[in-house]
């Protein structure tokens, strides 16, 4: 129950799974992930399909219950910024990983570096 409450789902536990949308079928899956305490738990741009609100409760769910290995594919650098490490994948091939400062500094003169993120790390 804590979990389901933790993401605000507990109202979508009595309707049919046809029934929610892309975003309230995302949550429930990582609900249903996160209560079997899983060694490893990859979530793959999970949130996509949610609102900023949705999105920080899953992310701030999944922190809390700590699976050992958490693996967050994500797209947005701000949510990587977050990550203890980050392991940045360019045509299949690793192209960086470490520290989030220490991948974006490594990536800073390159496309994958956006310009709006250089404006938000140096402010």
């Amino acid at each position: 129950a804590r979990i389901c409450d933790r993401l605000a789902i507990s109202p979508l536990l009595e309707r049919r799974t046809a029934g929610l949308s892309g975003g309230e079928k995302a949550l429930v899956a990582l609900a249903t992930a996160l209560i079997v305490h899983p060694r490893v738990l990859v979530i793959d741009e999970a949130d996509s399909h949610l609102d900023a609100a949705a999105a920080q409760r899953m992310y701030e769910c999944a922190r809390e219950v700590r699976p050992p290995h958490l693996l967050f594919c994500t797209q947005d650098m701000h949510r990587a910024a977050e990550a203890d490490r980050v392991l940045f994948l360019a045509d299949g091939r690793v192209g960086a990983y470490g520290t989030p400062d220490d991948v974006f500094f490594a990536l800073q003169e390159t496309c994958f570096y956006p310009p709006l993120w250089r404006l938000a790390r140096c402010a």
